[in-house]
């Protein structure tokens, strides 16, 4: 089966701070671990993809708000009359770009280091990741 090779390129994580064009790629809504249904996004820009995950909890929309603005381009006067279906909004974005800023992050990694000797050691390491910050979503200007 022939398959394009650019459908494969830019498939990096993101791996630098900075502002960048995004597009969504994929939606799907699922559920939080405490059971809320949420939306998982990817998301694609020339620095690399990233995934992103909004709940639909009431109290959270807000971000996910952010996102529909930017994606849609949605001017003050439309977002005080727009309505939507929450469970379904997710797949309309697809397709859509936006700006946001991508910012690093470090967290420590527990794990098991083998020893000269067979047996394992626990280590621990700080690890850098980057990530879309989902506060920072804008609309891509014409």
């Amino acid at each position: 089966m022939k398959e394009k090779f650019a459908d494969y390129e830019g498939g990096q994580f993101l791996e630098q701070e900075g502002e960048f064009v995004f597009k969504v790629d994929e939606a799907e809504l699922t559920e939080s671990k405490a059971g809320d249904p949420m939306w998982k996004f990817s998301m694609k820009s020339d620095a690399g993809t990233g995934i992103v995950y909004h709940s639909l909890a009431k109290n959270a929309r807000w971000s996910l708000n952010k996102l529909i603005a930017a994606c849609l381009n949605l001017t003050p006067e439309q977002k005080a009359t727009f309505e939507l279906d929450y469970e379904t909004v997710g797949n309309d974005l697809i397709g859509h770009q936006f700006i946001a800023t991508v910012k690093r992050d470090t967290y420590i990694k527990e794990s098991k280091r083998p020893t000269a000797d067979g047996r394992f050691e626990d280590v621990t390491e700080e690890k850098v990741s980057y990530k879309i910050d989902t506060s920072s979503y804008k609309p891509v200007e014409d």
